[in-house]
Formats: structure tokens, C-alpha cells, sequence
């Protein structure tokens, strides 16, 4: 049976892809290719192909004449930022194109520099327009890139993308054993970057990676520990490296999800805080903090848990204005989840009502839907069913998640009982009715290989 925690895990990844999506961050909430000088290129001064849809053609160019020196890794710079553009914004697929461009540029430049090569191949392998079936095509250019990466310069950079670009072809394997064969081979990979280069803490990062992955297929807890212990030495290694950081708090913090582990919620939520230290300005990795904070507090019914988590979404909100130029409303909206959960745990959920109210109805323009059930949530524990109906439904009028909102309200239990609650049955089959043959509390699903595929996929 799917458990509370691996359905908020499940919701919590979905609206971090809503926020990495709509920031252009990476995995760890950076964009790549972005560095003092990346931003700047001097493609094509001319060029009437980069028009007003390439946002960063304008910066680039401008600044260009005065860094002539930096245009081969302001090349590499633009292309990456184009083909993640392609991807993360859902743009034209001529973006990607035109990324690949910039890589090709770059090496006219300098063809002897591996570098270019290095994020062409990357890029085929992470951003390429994917055919029918979700495969990707380009698989075998890339790995051509890498060989003529390899042959300008055997250094531990080449192994290192090797490695990830072996886990999009083993997640491309219809069968778990095969993947997990496929992310062998990048651990392998990693290790000889580790031969080239023993202080390569982003080849321990990579090996601690696919450890998580196997790991969290198999919920296998010794299996994590290897994983820890390599993004322990990658830190060691660079314990300057946000995305490293990162890195080790997202996994731990997501095994500890799948194994409802108190001790590891605890080892992530530091691992935050360190990754705050190091990168203040990274919303992303503060609202994960932050998330990660409420999960401990669910399952230890901690108020002071959810007043920290609380603290942590309010500078996660000054951060994201500051970055944005706008509020975040779906703050707003947290806050309010998370006093009417330290409400209930101080016994006062009727007297702190109105304030909660008045917090998550603050984000009801810019998302009603997630304003509309978390007040169908505050009537409901207030046992104003009728009220709270008003809400429920209101919130499944909006655009058909499948059931995954089924889901959330049937396993989360502030929502009522299905079982004994026709009303609440009724709702949910009129706006969110299970396929044929499905069920609701099916005995036999896989938890863990669930969230892992929600994870991967993401």
C-alpha cells in the first residue's frame, strides 16, 4: 500500500519540477552553462538566425566585444543555455538546434580543446528532442563526441560525462535489471575518472549517484549507506561545490522519504542548512529544505519541526522575490498548510482558523486549485463537511491531474475515509474515476519502485 510520505514525496516532486521548470534550474537549482563570463558569446554579431526567441542572443552579443578572449567558453556557455532552454521551457525544438551550433562554433575556435565536445555530447544525451516511445535518438552521436573528446585530452572530465550519459541509456531499458546492469557500466565509468584523477569529487558524486538509484529500487539501506559515504568523500573532496551538496541532501533526503527514516531526515535537513551556507540565493534548494522539514515533521507530529519548516519557506519566499521581482503565492499557501498543522499539534486548529484562512486564500488567484483543497482540507479537520465539499470540488474542477489527486486525498487521511464516506466516493469518482479494474488501496503496489520511477523520470 502506497504510504502517506511516498504520496507527499510523489506531490512534493511534482511541484519542484513546477518551480525547476518555471526558474530554467537544473537538477540542484542552477542553470548550467551560466559562470562570470558564460553568459557572453561572440557568435555572430550579424546574425539575423538568433532573433528575439534566443532570450540570451542580446546579452551575449553585447558584451562579447569586450571579452574576446572568454568566446570559446561563452560559446559553450550560449549552447548550453539554448538546448536547456529547448527543454525546460517546452520552446521550438530550433533552440536545441541552435545550441548544438554553439558547441560547433566553439570548436572552430579552439578544435583541439575537448571542451565543446564534452557539452555537445551532454547535450545530446540530456536535451535532445526524444521520437515516439520516449527513446532517444542521438545517443550513438554523443557517444561519437565522447570518443573524440577522449582522444583530444583522456582526462577524468570525458569519464565523469561518460557516466551520465550512460544513465540515459539505462533508463531507456524496459526492464529494472537491465537498468540497473546499465548503471554498473557508469559506475564504472566514474571509477576510471577516479583512476585518472583520485581528487575528482564530481566522479564520487556521480558513483554516490547511481548507488541512490539502485539503492532506492531495492530499498536497500546498506546499498545507501556506499551511496552516502561516496558523497561524503566528493564533499570532502570540494566541500565548496553547491551542486555536490545538493546532490547528497536531494537523495537523502528522498531515501529517507522512502524508508520513513527519522535519522536521515535529520542528516538531510543539516545538509541543507549547508547548502544555504554556500548558495543563499538558491530558492530551489531552500524549498526543498524546507519540504524536506515537513516531512520529519509528519512523521514525528512535531510542532517545532513545522515552525522551522515555516522559518525556512518564509526565506525561501524573500529569496524568490528577490531572484523573480514577484511573489511566490504558493508560499503563502504552505505557510498556511504549516500552522494549521502546528495548530493541531498544539490543539488549537479552531481558534488559529481565520489566520489560516486568510494565509492560503492569499494564493487563491495564482493557483486555485492548490488554494481550493488545502481550504477543503481545513474544513474537513474542523468537521464542517459541507464547507469542505464546497472546496473539494472546487479544487477537482481544475485541469485532470489523473489520479494522482485521487490518490493524495484517499491516502492522506485529512480528507475523510473513502470507505465510509459515500459522499467523498462520489466526488472523487464524478471528477477523478479509476480506470478499469483499478482500485483504490491496492495491496499489491510496489511503494518504493513508484517513487523511484516518479524520481528518475523527473
Amino acid at each position: 500500500m502506497i504510504t502517506t510520505i511516498a504520496i507527499i514525496l510523489i506531490v512534493g516532486i511534482a511541484i519542484a519540477i513546477f518551480y525547476y521548470i518555471s526558474s530554467q534550474h537544473s537538477d540542484n537549482g542552477r542553470s548550467e552553462g551560466y559562470s562570470s563570463t558564460s553568459r557572453y558569446s561572440t557568435a555572430n554579431f550579424e546574425d539575423e538566425d538568433d532573433n528575439d526567441d534566443d532570450d540570451y542572443a542580446s546579452t551575449y552579443k553585447f558584451l562579447t566585444k569586450s571579452l574576446p578572449g572568454e568566446a570559446y567558453d561563452n560559446y559553450i556557455g550560449w549552447g548550453n543555455n539554448l538546448c536547456m532552454t529547448y527543454k525546460s521551457l517546452d520552446k521550438d525544438v530550433s533552440f536545441f538546434f541552435k545550441g548544438i551550433d554553439k558547441y560547433k562554433e566553439a570548436i572552430l575556435l579552439k578544435p583541439a580543446n575537448n571542451k565543446a565536445y564534452i557539452a555537445w555530447a551532454l547535450a545530446l544525451s540530456k536535451y535532445a528532442p526524444l521520437v515516439e516511445g520516449g527513446k532517444n535518438i542521438y545517443i550513438n552521436e554523443a557517444l561519437e563526441k565522447l570518443e573524440k573528446a577522449l582522444e583530444l585530452n583522456p582526462g577524468a572530465e570525458v569519464y565523469n560525462a561518460w557516466g551520465d550519459i550512460q544513465v540515459t541509456i539505462a533508463f531507456e531499458k524496459e526492464e529494472w535489471p537491465d537498468r540497473i546492469a546499465g548503471l554498473h557500466v557508469a559506475i564504472e565509468k566514474y571509477k576510471t575518472a577516479i583512476e585518472v584523477d583520485p581528487r575528482n569529487a564530481e566522479a564520487y558524486a556521480g558513483w554516490g549517484r547511481m548507488l541512490f538509484y539502485m539503492a532506492s529500487y531495492k530499498v536497500d539501506a546498506k546499498l545507501f549507506e556506499e551511496s552516502y559515504a561516496k558523497y561524503s568523500k566528493a564533499h570532502e573532496l570540494d566541500d565548496k561545490d553547491s551542486n555536490i551538496l545538493s546532490d547528497w541532501a536531494n537523495n537523502t533526503s528522498k531515501f529517507a522519504s522512502l524508508t520513513e527514516n527519522e535519522a536521515l531526515y535529520e542528516k538531510s535537513i543539516k545538509l541543507y542548512a549547508d547548502v544555504y551556507k554556500i548558495d543563499p540565493e538558491n530558492s530551489y534548494q531552500i524549498e526543498q529544505w524546507g519540504r524536506t522539514l515537513i516531512y520529519l515533521a509528519d512523521l514525528k507530529k512535531d510542532k517545532d519541526l513545522y515552525a522551522q519548516a515555516a522559518d525556512v519557506y518564509k526565506l525561501y519566499m524573500d529569496v524568490h522575490k528577490a531572484e523573480f521581482d514577484s511573489e511566490d503565492f504558493f508560499g503563502y499557501i504552505m505557510l498556511g498548510f504549516l500552522l494549521l498543522r502546528k495548530s493541531q499539534c498544539e490543539g488549537c486548529l479552531k481558534e488559529r482558523a481565520p489566520e489560516i484562512e486568510e494565509l492560503i486564500l492569499k494564493g487563491v488567484k495564482e493557483y486555485p486549485a492548490e488554494t481550493a483543497k488545502e481550504m477543503s482540507r481545513l474544513y474537513f479537520l474542523l468537521k464542517q463537511e459541507d464547507m469542505a465539499f464546497v472546496w473539494l470540488e472546487e479544487a477537482l474542477k481544475y485541469e485532470d491531474q489523473g489520479n494522482d489527486d485521487r490518490n493524495y486525498i484517499v491516502y492522506n487521511g485529512d480528507f475523510g475515509d473513502i470507505r465510509t464516506n459515500l459522499r467523498l466516493k462520489e466526488l472523487l469518482d464524478k471528477y477523478r474515476p479509476l480506470a478499469d479494474g483499478e482500485t483504490d488501496f491496492d495491496e499489491d503496489e510496489n511503494d518504493s519502485l513508484e517513487v523511484i520511477e516518479e524520481e528518475l523520470r523527473a
